[in-house]
């Protein structure tokens, strides 16, 4: 509790300060940028009464270096506490020593206690005078002058305040505005109302009217609630004066401003109405306040220019630096650092099998950078009105011609519709429907007479960008082209296709979509074949129903006995790993309890011993052809390819290949299986080739060249092209075929020359009928940032 109220009296304290310091700043800015506008006074004082309120700071806490930990006991406690004997001494009994007086605590609790007293007296007192006004009902009468309401009802009528606004006149109360339940009230002395000209009276009525209008009832009430945590201050007081004087400013200036009169006889009228000096009770405002001599010589002043935009900014700016300084608090701390874990004294048990991974394939699909996905429009309706653009689809039927006219017809690049040689062209591009059907009738109407034109919008050209394939950006959207882009990372197909339709809602009366993926790209698993003579890795794209027994179909069967397992992750870091042997032969059998279904992540090792040595006395048995091609692997080293000769001699079979020389300058393909350990990548050529045609409808990768080659068995085919990509100069490659058995051994040497650096790429792969290889070009300096270059083959 002591805490609480120390905390609340250094606030007070704090606040009365910076609020004073506020109050004399505002004092001083005010009179050296010379600030005329009265908006600008109001918010200057209003930030200097908002000072007061800041009782309670906000504390920003740094962290600085972390603290020296003390080493760990090197023994439990209990076991030196059981070692140690000590002795019993006799003790004789204490009495607590009496508390001192807490003068300083007593003097703050009195002094929070006088501070609280006063505002509650303070909100007491505004209260009881306002409901003093009403005690009798409404103060005053409505007047018997007819005079006196013609003028108000004419002021009356020119103000939006009409229906919620009364005129009374009264005793001794007024000039002034108060706000009475429901409606305000407009209080006029009787005697003062009768010396007045008509011309002051309606000037008096018109200031009274602008304080309604302006809100300056409640604006006043805010700041005087504002200014009762710093009751006790004169500088707040002063504040709200000068606030109430500056809302006195801005009506004088609306009345003046509508005055054909100059302000001369405005003034005049301030001056006459402080003659009759009457109060103003709280919660009203009337035109006798303020300080009348500033006010009189503010109106008599010439006009001046308006305030500069960097005085506008200065004086609230300073004011709410001035704020922020006492209630934001850096407050540096010392970071926290766990102390280092004791050992056990006792064994540990050993650690369990980690649990198996829970993970639905059941659940919708969840789409990620990079998926395909395949857009399809159902509904497409643009919003009107629609100006029609080149390739939108126009129905025109007409009905009266001498050859009758109903059909589709397409608008063309340069913006005309065809409608056939009888009746020539009409120009309708950035016309809306209504425009066109006039233009066809007018163009129509040359020909015969009151043709009857029909024209309606059959189909959108906006519809090109929409259907087809879409790739998931890195940023996890997908472009749309004109209608913007869509985030879709994170979503399934129907939260996808609800976005895609909120998007285009945008520019479509309620569009329809039907969203699929094309390609399952970013949930993979992994085929690592492990051999002496290097490892290869393969990434497959999980779909949701592959197995062991696919994986090892997808790479052609096994070559030989092997040892085969499953590695899975039992936590998102990958830290915690669940190792499960396959039995490969059993699953022949027929027996699939190790034909485990495979999961995103999933890595599926073939690990291959080392051949037996060869006896030198024993010649190598004669392998069929088919059966050596069966076993051959995916992905052969280049020492494989040289000792790999053709499966029969004299074999004439002839291979075609297609090839694309592929640039890549964002670096997206990197990202593909091991590419991006400059290694190669084997795989299905609908898939490969689907992902470089995905990537080159989106404008992130360029094909530079797509020659075919043609080679013999055992010859070689090349080509070399010369290419206007900057800064390429030169593209060579050379693809060498031997055939065996039912895979084509190729081995691949492409040179590229960029400026006066070369990329080249020497290697040797396998393809079966279907497949693709697709292998990025090394570049001389690992640290370029030049483009990524790839060569993609497929065979035919």
């Amino acid at each position: 509790m002591n805490t609480l109220l120390e905390t609340l009296a250094s606030g007070i304290l704090r606040a009365t300060l910076v609020t004073s310091v506020s109050a004399v700043l505002a004092i001083m800015l005010l009179a050296v940028l010379r600030v005329r506008s009265p908006k600008l006074h109001r918010l200057a004082w209003a930030l200097v009464v908002a000072q007061g309120c800041l009782l309670a700071p906000f504390t920003w806490r740094v962290e600085v270096d972390k603290p020296q930990v003390a080493p760990p006991p090197l023994a439990p406690v209990e076991a030196v506490a059981s070692d140690l004997s000590i002795p019993d001494f006799p003790t004789r009994p204490t009495t607590p020593s009496p508390r001192p007086f807490d003068l300083f605590g007593a003097a703050m609790k009195a002094a929070l206690a006088a501070w609280a007293l006063g505002v509650a007296a303070l909100a007491t007192i505004g209260l009881a005078r306002y409901v003093g006004l009403f005690v009798h009902g409404k103060p005053g009468g409505s007047p018997d002058n007819q005079q006196w309401l013609a003028e108000w009802r004419e002021v009356r009528a020119a103000s939006p305040l009409a229906a919620s606004a009364e005129f009374r006149t009264t005793d001794d109360l007024g000039p002034l505005v108060c706000w009475a339940p429901w409606e305000y009230l407009v209080l006029a002395p009787t005697e003062l109302w009768s010396r007045l000209t008509s011309a002051d009276r309606v000037s008096i009525l018109r200031h009274e009217l602008a304080h309604c209008e302006r809100g300056d009832l409640w604006k006043n009430l805010a700041v005087r609630v504002l200014a009762l945590p710093q009751w006790f201050n004169p500088l707040v007081w002063l504040a709200v004066r000068r606030f109430d004087e500056a809302g006195e400013w801005a009506c004088d200036d609306r009345v003046a401003g509508a005055q054909a009169e100059p302000s001369t006889d405005y003034a005049g009228t301030l001056l006459r109405v402080a003659d009759f000096a009457t109060r103003v009770p709280g919660g009203a405002v009337g035109a006798a306040g303020g300080e009348l001599s500033r006010r009189v010589t503010r109106l008599l002043q010439s006009p001046k220019k308006e305030t500069s935009e960097m005085k506008a900014i200065m004086l609230p700016l300073l004011l709410t630096i001035v704020g922020l300084m006492q209630i934001v608090r850096i407050e540096r701390v010392a970071a926290v650092e766990q102390p280092p874990q004791i050992a056990p004294t006792a064994a540990a048990p050993p650690a369990a099998d980690p649990p198996e991974p829970q993970w639905s394939f059941d659940e919708p699909y969840v789409i990620e950078p990079p998926d395909v996905l395949l857009v399809n429009l159902l509904k497409i309706v643009p919003k009107p009105p629609h100006k029609i653009e080149p390739f939108d689809g126009l129905l025109i039927r007409v009905t009266n011609a001498n050859e009758p006219i109903g059909d589709a017809f397409a608008v063309s690049p340069e913006g005309t519709v065809d409608l056939g040689p009888t009746y020539g062209k009409v120009k309708v591009i950035g016309l809306r429907i209504e425009e066109a059907q006039e233009a066809v009738h007018d163009h129509l109407s040359e020909m015969f007479e009151d043709p009857r034109v029909s024209v309606s919008l059959g189909f959108s050209s906006g519809a090109q960008q929409i259907v087809g394939e879409h790739l998931v950006a890195p940023d996890g959207r997908v472009n749309l082209g004109a209608y913007g882009s869509v985030y879709v990372t994170g979503l399934t197909i129907e939260q996808a296709k609800k976005a895609i339709e909120e998007k285009l809602s945008e520019l479509l009366v309620t569009p329809e979509v039907a969203v699929d993926v094309f390609a399952y790209n970013s949930k993979k698993y992994f085929i690592i074949n492990e051999s002496p003579s290097g490892d290869t890795v393969t990434a497959m794209p999980v779909t949701g129903n592959e197995t062991v027994l696919d994986a090892l179909a997808s790479i052609g069967g096994l070559r030989r006995d092997a040892k085969i397992w499953v590695d899975r992750a039992t936590d998102n870091q990958g830290k915690r790993r669940l190792v499960k042997p396959v039995d490969y032969q059993a699953i022949k059998q027929g027996d699939s309890s190790t034909n485990y279904r495979l999961w995103p992540g999933d890595r599926l090792f073939i690990d291959y011993p080392s051949p037996p040595a060869a006896k030198p006395q024993a010649a190598p048995p004669a392998r069929a052809p088919e059966a050596y091609g069966a076993r051959l692997p995916r992905m052969l080293p280049p020492s494989t390819h040289d000792t790999a000769p053709p499966t029969t001699e004299g074999d004439n079979r002839v291979i075609n290949a297609k090839l694309r020389v592929v640039t890549d300058p964002h670096k997206n393909l990197r990202g593909v299986g091991g590419l991006a350990a400059d290694d190669l990548v084997v795989s299905d050529s609908t898939l490969v080739e689907g992902l470089v045609d995905v990537l080159t409808k989106n404008g992130l990768v360029k094909v530079l060249a797509r020659p075919r080659i043609m080679a013999l068995n055992g010859q070689t085919g090349q080509f070399a092209i010369q290419t206007d990509e900057a800064p390429i100069k030169q593209i060579s490659v050379e693809l060498q075929n031997r055939h065996s058995g039912a895979q084509v051994i190729f081995r691949a040497h492409a040179t590229v020359e960029i400026d006066e650096r070369k990329q080249q790429l020497d290697t040797a792969f396998a393809l079966a009928e279907g497949q693709s290889c697709l292998m990025r070009l090394r570049q001389e300096e690992p640290e370029s940032d030049a483009d990524d270059l790839y060569l993609l083959v497929t065979r035919e």
